[in-house]
């Protein structure tokens, strides 16, 4: 989400920003912007910024002036080339933006309206869905909103922004001034004197089981090392089981078998071990992982190693059992 850009011949005597979750999966976003233009003008070109493409299929994005729903257009050119937007030099220089700065065309709307002389009212509406971030175990949504553009106006006044997330259950913050800052309340609100920052971000995590959050905080590899310990534990008992069973034997089956099958098992354990998580979890899961299956390339180091290990246990356990005892 972002800022609209446009005259260098208007200020902004106010901006009011109110963000309404509708769900986990989309936000409606309503901008009100109070302006005062200094002149007559009948087509004033205007750029808004959504910053994505992802909309709800019921919250298009429109614009009304003075309370008269205006025409939106697409930008005439291809986002993949940023010098397409050069063509705007020749509105009248209503447009403005640094020569190294030119927006992604990536959710720019543009319309035109008409002004007289004195103060209006511009009402910008949306419904944007949010954002994935899947770096983590559970889904991260976030929505970015971009505060740059207003400083290409002629003057900023102040800004209110109100945010309302009474729908949404779990982990929520909203970065101002660089700093991280969690809302309370389900309708929070913010006032600045000027744009406080070029850009704010808004972050939910949503509220994972009591037992996810256990195996959120074990992690795979957790799960993987305590499952392996049991397994490796049970196959040592059985290794000394034997032994002591069978003192004479030169070679221990138990210890062949246990070394070539139990690093194939700690293998799947380790690839299952994402699979339980992300049921545990439930729908919130991020499913984020790689080709787990190549777990199995270590194979042909781990069993050898894990072979000796075994193997030293089962011969010391051996030459205990053969060492004399004193009278």
């Amino acid at each position: 989400m972002s800022e609209a850009y446009s005259s260098r011949h208007m200020d902004i005597l106010h901006e009011q920003i109110k963000i309404t979750h509708l769900d986990i999966y989309q936000a409606r976003f309503s901008i009100i912007y109070t302006i005062k233009s200094d002149r007559s003008a009948w087509h004033v070109p205007l750029i808004f910024d959504t910053m994505t493409d992802r909309y709800s299929e019921n919250g298009e994005f429109k614009v009304w002036v003075d309370d008269k729903e205006v025409s939106v257009y697409k930008i005439p050119s291809s986002y993949e080339n940023k010098e397409s937007l050069r063509w705007m030099d020749s509105l009248d220089y209503h447009f403005s933006y640094p020569q190294n700065d030119v927006p992604n065309l990536i959710g720019l709307k543009y319309f035109e309206v008409r002004l007289s002389e004195g103060i209006h009212t511009i009402k910008v509406e949306y419904t944007a869905l949010a954002g994935l971030n899947l770096r983590s175990s559970v889904k991260q949504f976030f929505y970015r909103y971009n505060l740059k553009p207003a400083s290409y106006w002629r003057s900023f006044g102040s800004l209110d922004i109100e945010i309302d997330k009474t729908v949404l259950d779990g982990e929520y913050r909203v970065d101002f001034t660089g700093t991280d800052s969690i809302p309370q309340g389900p309708v929070s609100h913010w006032h600045f004197n000027q744009l406080p920052q070029d850009e704010f971000s808004i972050t939910f995590t949503p509220r994972i089981s009591k037992l996810a959050q256990i195996f959120r905080v074990i992690g795979v590899d957790g799960l993987t090392l305590i499952f392996s310990v049991l397994l490796i534990i049970l196959h040592i008992l059985l290794i000394l089981k034997y032994r002591t069973a069978h003192p004479e034997k030169k070679y221990s089956p138990v210890v062949i078998i246990g070394s070539i099958f139990l690093p194939v098992i700690f293998c799947f354990i380790f690839m299952l071990s994402f699979s339980l998580m992300e049921w545990v979890i439930g729908e919130f899961a991020s499913q984020a992982h790689g080709y787990t299956f190549l777990i199995f390339f270590i194979y042909p180091v781990l069993m050898p190693i894990y072979w000796i290990i075994m193997w030293l246990i089962d011969r010391n356990k051996k030459r205990r059992l053969h060492k004399p005892r004193i009278q």
